[in-house]
């Protein structure tokens, strides 16, 4: 089999850091006042599988190899602050990840 997936949606909305107030606590503090009112960029990716199965009288064998987000674009999972940049900085989600799988099914 031979699977492609294409995934296009809106961002997830988001509460802003409070810089000042993370940079007094020198932790990540969010402004709650404005909770959810931020929204990241629109989301995409795109994964492939190429899977092979035998299947046999009492057991049956699956093959995968598996590419998720094949294109390596950049999502913005959240934000947090860093003490050592001294600002607001994106954590993105997982880029290229290519991952092989046997599975044995009796």
């Amino acid at each position: 089999a031979l699977d492609f997936k294409v995934v296009y949606a809106g961002g997830n909305c988001y509460t802003p850091v409070d810089l000042v107030a993370s940079r007094d606590a020198g932790e990540t503090k969010w402004n709650d006042n404005a909770a959810f009112s931020k929204r990241f960029d629109a989301f995409f990716k795109a994964n492939i599988r190429l899977s092979f199965r035998m299947n046999g009288k009492k057991v049956s064998h699956e093959y995968q190899f598996y590419i998720e987000n094949v294109t390596n674009h950049k999502n913005v999972l959240y934000q947090m602050y860093s003490k050592s940049k001294d600002e607001v900085v994106n954590t993105y989600q997982l880029g290229f990840f290519p991952m092989i799988l046997y599975r044995m099914n009796f």
